[in-house]
């Protein structure tokens, strides 16, 4: 009986490595590579277009800090390398002494691609500036031109919407004042772009 068991010990003793290797084999074999996905970068969106945007502004004139909210509108086309807007902006806030300072603006975005998440441009501009006065009831201000540089950033894309960040550097000058009257800074925004 003891040689018995002594035989049998063995053989199971014997048999342990094909019987532990057989579920690794078993795990290696169910383990297939899944076939490659082609995935391919998202084609930019052509035909219409139209985004909106908003943020927090800083200008200054003649030395004097402006502080403001700015808003823009725009409609257009996206092309494959370009997107050609049409803008109305809103530029409403106080100078650094408290006089209200409104700025409108009509005017053109042009936004090249350079990557899937990033534009550059450029947004010449009319403007007409509005600065309260101290001592009356009616503003100073007047015509201008302006030129900005503009860049936007993807953030989330929400087919068919896109939400970006975006930046404006630049200034507009107003030509009947003495001395020239340049009003320069810049804006960061959040916006929508359809």
């Amino acid at each position: 009986m003891k040689r018995v068991l002594n035989i049998r010990f063995w053989s199971l003793l014997a048999t342990m490595p094909v019987i532990l290797a057989a579920p690794a084999q078993a795990l290696a074999q169910a383990q297939v590579e899944p076939a490659p996905v082609e995935t391919r970068p998202k084609e930019p969106r052509r035909g219409f277009s139209m985004s909106a945007d908003a943020g927090f502004a800083f200008r200054q004139v003649y030395g004097v800090p402006i502080y403001a909210g700015e808003f823009e509108l725009a409609f257009g086309g996206a092309f494959k390398s370009v997107s050609v807007y049409g803008t109305f902006g809103v530029l409403y806030g106080q100078t650094s002494a408290g006089l209200t300072t409104t700025r409108l603006g009509i005017g053109s975005n042009v936004l090249f691609p350079i990557s899937n998440r990033v534009r550059l441009g450029v947004e010449p501009r009319s403007t007409i500036l509005f600065i309260q006065r101290v001592t009356q009831d009616n503003s100073i201000g007047g015509i201008g031109f302006g030129m900005y540089a503009a860049g936007t950033f993807d953030i989330v894309d929400l087919d068919p919407w896109v939400l970006y960040a975006g930046v404006r550097l630049g200034a507009d000058a107003y030509l009947g004042a003495e001395p020239l009257a340049l009003l320069w800074g810049g804006t960061l925004s959040l916006g929508a772009r359809y």
